[in-house]
């Protein structure tokens, strides 16, 4: 039974010189265009950009499904937009991003040889606010994304051999994703050329369960499931002091 570095948490990697057989040499070409309007404490942007990768191994993808062991080469290909909206008032600043992004697989020796990318998160949102008030400062946020590509094991036929029978690649989606945080700063004075500040945050502070890969193998002739998770709710203290 083969188990990726993912299961066991253990990172190996290989370093390998590009050559005219295996390994091409990585090559690119992206674009990118904006717009800027900033006024009376508003900030807009708009910007739209495309980039198209050639080249790439599918070894070095870290897939966990029916490609995992597979080495071939091909392109990667995304294209999206990107907008932010931020306003300056007084001491708070309030802020909302979203992106919008499409990415797509080009593997002409796979049985698929177009499918979405690893990292193909198609919606992207995030909102925050601050106060900053001479050496305090208090800021929270939301991030969320919508769920990252998977391939499950085929509903009614999960089996072939001892192998898992996957459907096609990266053709389902993880729950979405959603995070939110909050952090405090206070910056002081300890004597004649001693600052320090300290500070507390909280991560993911609804306690939120996001999955954000999943692996399938097969064990006594049941396909079973392992989850990673992103951390639940951690919070954090710090101290600093400088002299």
């Amino acid at each position: 039974m083969s188990v990726p570095t993912e299961y066991i948490n253990i990172e190996k990697r290989k370093w390998l010189a590009a050559n005219e057989h295996e390994f091409d040499v990585i090559t690119s070409k992206q674009v990118s265009s904006g717009i800027n309007y900033s006024h009376s404490g508003w900030l807009l942007s708009l910007e739209g950009f495309y980039k198209y990768v050639n080249g790439i191994n599918t070894l070095s993808q870290r897939f966990l499904n029916q490609y995992e062991f597979e080495s071939t080469n091909g392109s990667y290909e995304v294209y999206g937009s990107e907008f932010l909206i931020n306003k300056k008032l007084g001491k708070f600043s309030t802020w909302l991003g979203y992106s919008y992004a499409k990415n797509t697989y080009t593997f002409e020796n796979l049985d698929e040889q177009t499918f979405p990318n690893n990292l193909d998160i198609a919606h992207t949102l995030t909102f925050g606010t601050s106060f900053d008030e001479k050496n305090l400062k208090i800021s929270a946020g939301v991030n969320y994304h919508s769920g990252a590509p998977t391939t499950l094991p085929v509903e009614n036929d999960p089996i072939d051999g001892n192998e898992v029978n996957f459907e096609t690649a990266n053709s389902s989606r993880l729950t979405n994703y959603i995070r939110v945080d909050a952090s405090a700063m206070y910056n002081f004075v300890i004597a004649k050329n001693v600052k320090a500040s300290t500070g507390v945050s909280i991560w993911n502070m609804l306690n939120q369960k996001n999955i954000i890969s999943r692996y399938f193998r097969v064990e006594n002739d049941e396909v079973l499931e392992n989850q990673k998770q992103a951390l639940k709710l951690t919070p954090n203290a710090t101290l600093r002091v400088s002299f």
